[in-house]
């Protein structure tokens, strides 16, 4: 099964993680050349990136594709970008002959986010100024629709710059220029123009599967009203068993890859959910406008799979109470015996294991993984993730499982090597890094000059420390592992997030 594979970025969790599930799994994954995808606010280049998808597709290949790429040039620029209409509608016309050779076609998108912070890191230059007011604002206008909504005026994207326009005299945008809401606004509304016409894609057999996320949104935020708003048309276009939408962003091209490789053997794996606390399962995550149960469900649909009883488990680490606590803030007053007793209680059993560990956003539960790592572990029944939003995690958990089980059945092979490199990997980063090592790195670079957002001053500083750091915790994972691998680390956007990681095979002694 050979994958063309079109990450949202060139980001090591967007496409490298891509990569290592496929190796995990001996499939056959083709991606551009890293130099096409850009660097974060840098748009890839899109006719280059159009020209290797035209020379690179086979007949029979699985395409997995971002349509934020295809079309902004990447996930940053979409948010960004002053593109027209036109250029976008071009861009998107040019799926179309993709139909003729490949097997399938599989495209994922986001509803743009809404930060609820001054910072233009991410966004347009003037979020380093509005941005609040701007999120804030947002949340009026969410307000607003609902309302228009419950008096029997249904929400259409047509109709979204008029009550803009009709509430632009709000004092949140006091002082806030007028070019900078219609730049805003005109930008968010064209972008859901395009995910609507993908919709037609998908219903005239263009696009196999749609899989829209909703990137760091909130359970009162425009991007929900907008979700519904996407759901009406996927319910009036009758296209429900072709398209997802629900709380995600980065990790969604992993659940596409479980789906493809699903449908490819007409199988929809049956998965068991487990909560630590089942009391709390309808708590709303934090970045996330669902609840947990129902966000957890949405993605087993979206990798292929069904919730039922199952030989695979996903025992979810959830918090026990409402105020989330991110994860390098947990200490010792956060501790829970009980996770420990019942995560060790999960791994006595021979099922397929999926730990979805989203007690604290951020990163790791460093008790619950401390008693993961506590001995040796068969890393081909289980796998692990604990990173930035709680839906990154849990479609993660979600598609590794499916490939695990689905290897099981002997459908696909295990290359053990290379699962226990990519299980590693995660570790190092999201317990490691994230728990561990993150905030640590941030206080010593600002004395060096920096800000939360660069490390540019200090980079090669700041990538040794984290190497030394990371190896003392290397030693600990590696403890519950077969296999050893010389440790290297970067940082993909140059600032302190996130975090990149290559693990290469010893080389041998001859004695």
């Amino acid at each position: 099964m050979r994958i063309v594979f079109l990450p949202v970025d060139e980001r090591f969790c967007t496409r490298d993680y891509m990569i290592h599930m496929g190796k995990s799994f001996n499939l056959d994954i083709e991606t551009p050349p890293i130099a096409l995808l850009g660097q974060k606010k840098i748009p890839g280049d899109v006719d280059a990136i159009y020209t290797w998808l035209e020379n690179t597709i086979d007949n029979d290949d699985t395409l997995i594709l971002s349509l934020d790429t295809l079309i902004y040039g990447g996930l940053i620029p979409s948010r960004i970008n002053r593109l027209t209409e036109q250029t976008l509608l071009k861009r998107l016309k040019r799926i179309r002959p993709f139909r003729q050779k490949a097997g399938r076609i599989y495209l994922t998108s986001t509803v743009m986010r809404i930060p609820q912070y001054n910072s233009e890191d991410e966004e347009p230059v003037y979020w380093e100024y509005f941005g609040k007011r701007l999120h804030d604002f947002t949340k009026v206008l969410a307000g607003t629709i609902k309302k228009r909504i419950n008096d029997g005026h249904p929400f259409r994207f047509e109709s979204y710059k008029t009550i803009i326009d009709e509430n632009k005299s709000h004092k949140l945008l006091e002082d806030v220029p007028l070019w900078v809401i219609d730049d805003y606004f005109d930008r968010r509304i064209k972008n859901a123009g395009m995910i609507e016409k993908t919709f037609s894609l998908v219903q005239e057999g263009i696009v196999d599967y749609f899989n829209l996320t909703l990137d760091d949104n909130g359970k009162d935020s425009l991007s929900l009203i907008e979700a519904s708003r996407h759901q009406q048309t996927v319910d009036a276009l009758r296209i429900n068993e072709k398209c997802a939408i629900h709380p995600g962003a980065d990790e969604a091209t992993l659940t596409l890859l479980s789906r493809a490789v699903c449908q490819k053997f007409n199988i929809i794996p049956p998965m068991e959910i487990q909560y630590l606390f089942e009391d709390k399962k309808d708590i709303v995550p934090p970045y996330e406008g669902d609840t947990l149960d129902q966000t957890i469900k949405n993605h087993i649909r979206a990798a292929g799979g069904r919730v039922g009883q199952s030989s695979i488990k996903l025992l979810v680490n959830n918090s026990e109470t409402e105020e989330w606590i991110e994860s390098p803030e947990q200490d010792i007053r956060c501790r829970n015996e009980n996770g420990v007793e019942w995560l060790e209680k999960g791994l006595k059993t021979n099922n397929i294991m999926g730990l979805v560990d989203i007690r604290y956003p951020n990163g790791s539960d460093r008790l619950f993984v401390k008693q993961l790592l506590s001995r040796k572990r068969d890393w081909n029944r289980i796998n692990y993730a604990a990173w930035n939003t709680p839906s990154n995690t849990i479609g993660t958990v979600v598609a590794f499982s499916i490939l695990q089980y689905l290897a099981a059945k002997s459908y696909l092979q295990i290359d053990s090597e290379s699962m226990e490199r990519f299980q590693q990997i995660m570790l190092l980063e999201q317990y490691g890094y994230q728990a561990n090592l993150r905030e640590e790195l941030r206080r010593q670079s600002y004395q060096r000059g920096c800000s939360i957002w660069t490390l540019l001053p200090v980079e090669k500083w700041a990538e040794s420390f984290a190497q030394t750091k990371l190896a003392d915790i290397q030693t600990e994972v590696e403890k519950s592992f077969n296999h050893h691998f010389n440790l290297e680390v970067f940082f993909p956007w140059h600032r302190s997030f996130e975090i990149g990681i290559r693990l290469s095979k010893q080389a041998s002694i001859d004695i």
